[in-house]
């Protein structure tokens, strides 16, 4: 697929969380020591799903029935309605570049019997590392805590992840919010969450509502595993729906959810993930009704494979909250 890139152009970010189930307190930062993240050398410019001026861009993702990365379509593919509206295409292409990613750890008690399985799929997340990503790893179980903040070592992320241990309650929510603000630290156009999870949330203090909203707003793709058995259900009493939860909060960002049975599904799911992760492509339109109003708008996208080509899925983020005056 021949990468595009536009002028000015503001990509939508992908957040990267690999929860696996687990209160937050909203202001944590840095590392587990409190120290700041890695420093920098000045890059290009943030790209991030947002409206400028007038024009909106969201990416979307294109996998066959086998969840294999779909490349070979082109503008007239695609069909975009806002509210209803059908809106015109006018900036088209696609990126495969760096991402930003940041590994959202659950090490709640639960998670007792999956813990190294769990580890060992974070280390398969890694081996997809290319040139130029940058990670950061946040856990939780009572509460969240950034343990490595943003860093272009893995070695640091699965070094941390050897000195962890399962205990506590699960904090879900709160960790989401710890993940989403750490994301947005990082230096690449495109941010992503893998979100493993065995159950629902029983700890955080912020709730559904807060939750979407920041997810909304924050243009972060969030990709979601639930590991959930019948026998989980009694390990997280008075917790939230975890399966209903993760699966709406990763289609309302643009991301998705694999709900699997056991860990031995683990490695395929991170395999369904990363792929596509690397190839998606962007649609730039300018809004037929351009009200200043900071309602959300909805989105809707069609895609038009060219004849015989087998049935295709997409998948985009839900909307996006227009600039208010």
């Amino acid at each position: 697929m021949r990468r595009v890139h536009f002028k000015g152009a503001s990509y939508p970010r992908i957040a990267f969380v690999l929860a696996l189930a687990g209160g937050v307190d909203p202001n944590l930062c840095g590392d587990s020591q409190g120290r700041p993240g890695e420093s920098y050398e000045a890059g290009p410019p943030r790209l991030a799903l947002s409206v400028d001026t007038t024009l909106v861009e969201i990416p979307v993702t294109v996998v066959d029935s086998a969840d294999r990365a779909v490349d070979n379509l082109t503008a007239q593919s695609f069909s975009l309605y806002e509210d209803g509206v059908e809106q015109t295409v006018v900036h088209f292409g696609s990126y495969d570049g760096p991402i930003s990613a940041c590994v959202l750890f659950d090490s709640s008690g639960s998670m007792a019997g999956k813990f190294n399985d769990s580890i060992e799929a974070v280390k398969e997340f890694l081996d997809f590392a290319v040139s130029g990503d940058e990670y950061c790893l946040v856990r939780f179980n009572n509460w969240p805590e950034t343990v490595v903040g943003m860093t272009r070592d893995p070695a640091r992320i699965t070094t941390a992840l050897s000195r962890m241990y399962p205990a506590g309650w699960t904090a879900l929510l709160d960790g989401i919010s710890v993940g989403v603000k750490e994301v947005k630290l990082g230096h690449n156009n495109r941010k992503v969450i893998v979100l493993i999870s065995d159950g629902g949330d029983n700890r955080s203090l912020q709730t559904q509502r807060q939750i979407r909203r920041l997810v909304r707003e924050a243009g972060a793709q969030i990709y979601s595993i639930g590991i959930f058995s019948t026998s989980d259900r009694s390990l997280i009493p008075g917790g939230t729906n975890g399966s209903k939860l993760l699966k709406i909060i990763s289609g309302e960002s643009g991301g998705r959810f694999f709900l699997i049975h056991g860990t031995d599904e683990l490695p395929s799911a991170i395999q369904k993930i990363m792929l596509p992760v690397r190839r998606q492509y962007l649609l730039g339109y300018y809004p037929r009704s351009a009200h200043r109003d900071g309602k959300y708008r909805r989105i809707i996208v069609k895609v038009h494979p060219p004849n015989g080509t087998p049935k295709v899925h997409a998948y985009w983020r839900a909307g996006y909250y227009a600039p208010s005056e």
